[in-house]
């Protein structure tokens, strides 16, 4: 065990080294900002030279990490469960989590942005058959009438005129935007998304219960485990530990944190609690998940795939219906 085992700089390098193994086999490491990989391997980079140099002049490596700006407080929360919880891999999963949420999201969102790639695939080739064949026909009509084509047709002529052109840029262009979303939709923060806050923010706490419990587990007091942790990760209302001392818990926490277990083992007790709570976040968090998958294909289903189809039907119909104008002037 770590405990009352001062921290130096090799253990904070051997912990960076365990977030680049991760990072190495495709984990989704996230400290918070939703940077990419590259950024993140830089991120932790400049975390480990500071607190190297604050190391250096006579500070501890748990006061630099506690006073640097630049520690996003769930990365010094994974710190303090892996290392005082006697390094668990566990541990990590404070890291990965938001990460994998994150994902989650674009999971979804990416499902329902399948539907409307499948009517545009259908409007692409509709269209196309509607330039060459039935414009042609709607073109003769005209011509044997002998009247000028209608404002909608002389359109569909324009466009048959510039079939190579768009008939090559559509499917570019829809190819690179699948190219551009597989790559870069992962470290969108999909702020537009209705319960993606919740979502994170249940994420978030259910972390924090899990490294609260491994702490105990650990042999650590409630107290030396929030202290440890601290607030800045979490950011809510103020609560009082059994200590005495403030520390800034959501509801749940509070009661997970303050429920009397003087008649049980406090340490076991307080971490099942703990996880429970944990678990009762996630809880929350998967029905966030089920509400996007049950109204976002709808939603994006009927406002992209409905304009196309709109799109696509006044293409077809505008002709005809000028066309019947036209013939039934007397």
């Amino acid at each position: 065990m770590n405990t009352g085992q001062v921290a130096t700089i090799d253990d904070l390098i051997a912990f960076n080294q365990q977030l680049m193994k991760l990072l190495d086999a495709g984990l989704p490491i996230e400290l918070g900002d939703g940077l990419p990989p590259e950024s993140i391997v830089h991120q932790l980079e400049l975390i480990q030279s500071r607190v190297g140099l604050q190391v250096s002049r006579g500070v501890t490596v748990e006061q630099a990490l506690a006073e640097e700006p630049l520690v996003p407080g769930i990365y010094r929360a994974a710190w303090e469960t892996w290392f005082h919880g006697n390094k668990p891999v566990e541990a990590l999963s404070a890291l990965t989590s938001q990460g994998e949420a994150r994902r989650e999201i674009q999971v979804n969102v990416g499902s329902a942005l399948v539907q409307p790639l499948v009517v545009l695939t259908l409007v692409y080739f509709g269209f196309i058959y509607l330039v060459l064949f039935s414009a042609r026909q709607l073109e003769m009509t005209y011509e044997q009438i002998h009247e000028p084509p209608s404002l909608s047709l002389a359109a569909l002529l324009v466009a048959r005129q510039w079939l190579p052109v768009w008939g090559v840029l559509v499917p570019l262009l829809v190819f690179f935007a699948v190219v551009y979303w597989t790559r870069s939709s992962a470290k969108w923060r999909y702020d537009w998304l209705p319960g993606r806050k919740r979502f994170m923010e249940s994420i978030t706490k259910a972390s924090y219960a899990e490294c609260l419990a491994r702490l105990l587990e650990s042999n650590h007091s409630l107290d030396a485990s929030v202290k440890m942790l601290g607030s800045k990760v979490l950011g809510s209302t103020v609560a009082k530990v059994s200590g005495g001392e403030n520390r800034e818990l959501p509801a749940m926490l509070q009661w997970a944190t303050n429920t009397d277990l003087s008649n049980e083992p406090e340490a076991a007790s307080r971490a099942a609690l703990l996880r429970f709570t944990a678990r009762a976040y996630r809880g929350s968090a998967n029905r966030e998940v089920e509400r996007w998958r049950s109204w976002l294909p709808v939603v994006i289903g009927v406002l992209l795939g409905g304009c196309l189809v709109l799109v696509y039907g006044v293409s077809l119909f505008s002709p005809m219906i000028e066309l019947l104008k036209i013939l039934s002037q007397p």
